[in-house]
């Protein structure tokens, strides 16, 4: 019998950037010329990852009682075309944390959006926190499609690396191995790793590389 204990993460990472009109991505990756509707497929082209919110939705709203809401055929719709325009090639993960319980509750509830390589998070409801440094931080969680709500565990994990400035390699390497050992503890299957600011674009090339090497 081996008794040998695993201290290696096999699973799969994968990293990407939040929100498809970050500053990073506007100013330094697309090409003027190119049409809003295709930055997702040549996003993809590098990342097999993105964050997408609210605001990188065209979504008309409908007049409820409550107030302004959204359409959730129309959430459904636009995230279902987007990763279409990836041919399943990357993966996509919907921040619903804009949304009410029960509009939150719809979408989960969406087997549509599990076959589509689309999955979800609640950035307000990140579990644990790991401080860096004084400007980078790691906040955790798990992603998860429709047929995962009822499930206590989930072995698709969620890193949300956040840094208002470029991170230096050493502190970059920390990143990793923090992401790494959460990742093998919690006995995941993927890691997915998204950067945000306005060096997202910077920060997550450098870690694509500095993984590969490490």
């Amino acid at each position: 019998m081996n008794s040998k204990k695993q201290t290696k993460f096999n699973g799969e990472l994968h990293f990407g950037i939040s929100n498809l009109n970050n500053s990073s991505l506007i100013n330094h990756f697309f090409p003027e010329d190119l049409p809003e509707d295709w930055r997702y497929s040549y996003y993809s082209n590098e990342f097999d990852l993105l964050l997408i919110h609210l605001s990188d939705l065209n979504l008309p709203y409908s007049l409820t009682q409550s107030g302004n809401n959204y359409s959730v055929d129309k959430i459904i719709e636009q995230l279902t075309a987007l990763v279409d325009d990836t041919e399943g090639s990357a993966y996509c993960v919907f921040d619903c944390s804009g949304l009410s319980l029960s509009l939150q509750q719809q979408l989960y509830e969406s087997q549509v959006i599990a076959e589509a390589n689309c999955y979800f998070i609640n950035l307000d409801k990140l579990s644990e926190t790991t401080v860096i440094s004084h400007s980078t931080q790691l906040e955790w969680g798990c992603v998860f499609a429709g047929n995962d709500l009822e499930e206590t565990f989930n072995s698709d994990l969620f890193c949300h690396v956040k840094s208002e400035t470029k991170i230096a390699p050493a502190e970059l390497r920390r990143v990793i191995e923090n992401i790494r050992d959460y990742a093998l503890a919690k006995n995941g299957r993927t890691m997915n790793i998204v950067f945000s600011s306005n060096y997202a674009l910077e920060n997550c090339r450098n870690a694509i590389l500095l993984e590969s090497m490490m």
